[in-house]
């Protein structure tokens, strides 16, 4: 099973943007300890990536460790991509077997493509912090074309791929702008610079921006 995110940023350039808490890691270690499967890999995540500070990802794997065998297959392809992708030291016998238990819990990923090509996970609200440190970007690509079209408005919807080491990959974008060939074009350039952190794996982001004017008055 490939993993996947989507995530939505309304951008409406009269507003300031949202404000979010961070998450604590408290309610995913409860449920760990329970023996909750996803609530293990959840708070890997917490590890891989904290709100603030340096992220642990020895601690990290110790919990998609644990999630991997409670049953959980991403668990597993996860821990494949930290050991094959630089997370910590490389250990294909090790993340062959994380691959096999994957296979066992129905990850046809897992069952079909080689280590390389396993594991990736990134919180969505890391995605969303990660792009609105960037929308300066996307707004002055937009202001251009408003310059040209005062009543240009309309959706463009980006998807990419986040790779192991955080860089951005292979971008696509379809837009519902019309004669606005320019913006789309400057917004897939400045995204191709944007940097996440390292999900040690391959992810597909989609993200779909509403553009619309600021109101005048």
């Amino acid at each position: 099973m490939s993993r996947s995110i989507v995530v939505a940023l309304l951008l409406l350039l009269a507003c300031r943007p949202a404000t979010t808490e961070a998450p604590s890691g408290q309610k995913e270690q409860a449920g760990c300890e329970r023996g909750d499967a996803e609530a293990c890999f959840d708070h890997g995540l917490t590890f891989q990536f904290p709100p603030t500070g340096a992220p642990d990802l020895a601690r990290a794997l110790e919990l998609y460790d644990r999630s991997c065998a409670l049953g959980f297959a991403p668990g597993c392809t996860q821990a494949v991509g930290f050991l094959v992708h630089g997370a910590v030291p490389r250990d294909d016998e090790r993340a062959s077997e994380y691959a096999q238990r994957a296979c066992a819990l129905k990850d046809e990923d897992a069952c079909s493509k080689p280590l390389d090509e396993l594991g990736g996970a990134i919180p969505k609200e890391t995605v969303r912090t990660v792009v609105r440190s960037n929308i300066e970007q996307v707004r002055d690509c937009y202001n251009a074309g408003l310059k040209r079209d005062p009543k240009l408005e309309g959706r463009v919807h980006v998807q990419f791929v986040i790779k192991p080491d955080g860089s951005v990959g292979e971008l696509t974008l379809v837009d519902e702008l019309a004669d606005a060939s320019e913006v789309v074009r400057c917004i897939a350039e400045v995204a191709r610079g944007w940097k996440f952190p390292a999900p040690y794996g391959r992810i597909i982001v989609s993200y779909p921006f509403v553009l619309e004017p600021s109101d005048p008055g």
